[in-house]
């Protein structure tokens, strides 16, 4: 399969600083066009050694699963985040499938006419 750099990565790079893991930098090629990929961090408590622990997954969601369940445009009316009230709050968009790539543009050549 062939893999992508995700087209929201460096931000979430930045938005993650904070917590000291490491970003997974390549999505599938396939599942980029049609899906989500939303990087949770949680905080994992080991109470023996007093401390936390960061546990780092990749959630995919389909366009109308994010709509409705991050963007809290429930059909119900309801305005909340969703993965927020399941205690998700470390989310953040490494992927966002709405976004296409530009082409990069080759610099326009000069030619030059001769007279005779």
């Amino acid at each position: 399969m062939e893999k992508i750099k995700p087209n929201k990565f460096a931000e979430c790079v930045k938005a993650t600083e904070q917590f000291g893991i490491e970003v997974p930098g390549e999505i599938t090629k396939v599942e980029s066009e049609r899906f989500y990929h939303l990087l949770l961090v949680e905080e994992v408590h080991r109470p023996k050694l007093k401390k936390y622990d960061k546990r780092v997954s990749i959630i995919k969601l389909n366009q109308t699963d994010y709509i409705t369940k991050i963007k809290g445009a429930s059909t119900k009316g309801s305005r909340s985040n969703v993965m927020a009230l399941l205690g998700y709050t470390n989310l953040f968009v490494l992927h966002d499938p709405t976004i296409k790539p530009t082409a990069k543009k080759k610099p326009a050549v000069k030619k030059t006419i001769e007279s005779k």
